[in-house]
């Protein structure tokens, strides 16, 4: 049973939400692509939602990211946007245009005033300063999973 609208013209999009975990909530195991070139904070991100019964796949750049997007399903991606070879920006707009229905969670450690209308142009759906509680982050993430599997 499909969660999320895939795209139909792109490879591999069943959705992989397969088994139900049991953290005192039923909720689908959604593959997430978490992108930063911080490998500690890829990794932190990684482990917290592995440990929340996620799929977690990883990359370090926009290039790379894109990289994992076409040759598996992802239910949702968290990046970064300073990072080189590609921001964080321009990887949410070019994955927004292969997916419009797809959940990015943007995180910046330079929250401009511009940020969230350019974050929201490009078609992510939250975005969060760096630095930020395990607790916010969760919450956030699992509010936007939340809104985006009971709208489409």
């Amino acid at each position: 049973m499909p969660v999320f609208k895939r795209c139909p013209s792109y490879p591999n999009t069943e959705s992989p939400a397969l088994a139900q975990q049991d953290c005192t909530e039923n909720r689908p195991k959604f593959r997430v692509l978490v992108v930063d070139d911080d490998g500690p904070m890829r990794r932190l991100i990684a482990d917290l939602l592995s440990e929340h019964g996620y799929q977690c796949m990883t990359a370090r750049n926009g290039i790379k990211a894109l990289n994992q997007f076409t040759g598996k399903a992802v239910d949702a991606v968290i990046t970064d946007i300073e990072m080189p070879q590609m921001d964080g920006i321009t990887l949410s707009r070019i994955l927004s245009g292969f997916c419009p229905n797809l959940p990015i969670m943007i995180i910046t450690g330079n929250m401009g005033e511009d940020l969230p209308q350019l974050a929201i142009e490009a078609g992510a759906w939250d975005f969060i300063n760096k630095p930020f509680s395990i607790n916010e982050f969760m919450l956030r993430f699992t509010r936007m999973m939340d809104y985006c599997r009971h709208s489409v």
